[in-house]
């Protein structure tokens, strides 16, 4: 019997394995340490790539992957974000439409397609530019669904209205009724 005791090491003193540890929790979706890991890595990357591009310094070359790896979790945050958006059977083609729409005429532009021109012109990809601007009301979309699935903003604007009601009549009632004026 002492051989078999021995043998077996009690719970709490058993070394633990840690398998992965949580880096944030998205709507009860988890993204991981080391997929913020492999974010970073490809952001650095990236930041490598387009310094070989512009001949950056050291200096800058380090502030950009600085950057990146302060912008991975949020980007990640985003991309779950977008996925839920998705999940809720969301989309942002008409309010993309409209702001393209909007842009366009901001900016006394004829068509769409010189608007695609000029955005081009600008260095960018129209279809990320696209993608950009549609994942901006995405993510706009399911904050505000998840904030008022938590928060029912409109049974408290209903609620404030019934009591705003209820005390309105209240001081016509102690008008006519000859209270006056109140405190």
């Amino acid at each position: 019997m002492a051989g078999a005791s021995s043998s077996s090491t009690p719970t709490a003193t058993r070394p633990t394995n840690i398998v992965e540890e949580i880096a944030a929790r998205v709507n009860g979706e988890i993204i991981t340490s080391s997929e913020l890991v492999r974010s970073q890595a490809h952001d650095a990357q990236d930041a490598k790539d387009e310094c070989a591009d512009k001949k950056c310094t050291p200096e800058e070359l380090q502030k950009m992957i600085e950057q990146g790896k302060a912008d991975a979790l949020r980007g990640l945050i985003d991309t779950k974000l977008w996925c839920n958006a998705r999940g809720f059977g969301i989309s942002a083609e008409t309010e993309l439409v409209r702001q393209l729409d909007q842009t366009r005429i901001e900016n006394k532009m004829d068509s769409m397609e010189a608007l695609q021109k000029a955005v081009e012109s600008e260095g960018l990809d129209w279809e990320e530019y696209k993608d950009s601007v549609r994942n901006q009301f995405l993510a706009q979309d399911v904050i505000y669904r998840e904030v008022d699935r938590r928060f029912p903003i409109r049974s408290i604007r209903a609620k404030y209205k019934n009591i705003t009601t209820s005390t309105k009549k209240s001081l016509r009632c102690r008008k006519r009724c000859g209270f006056g004026k109140f405190w």
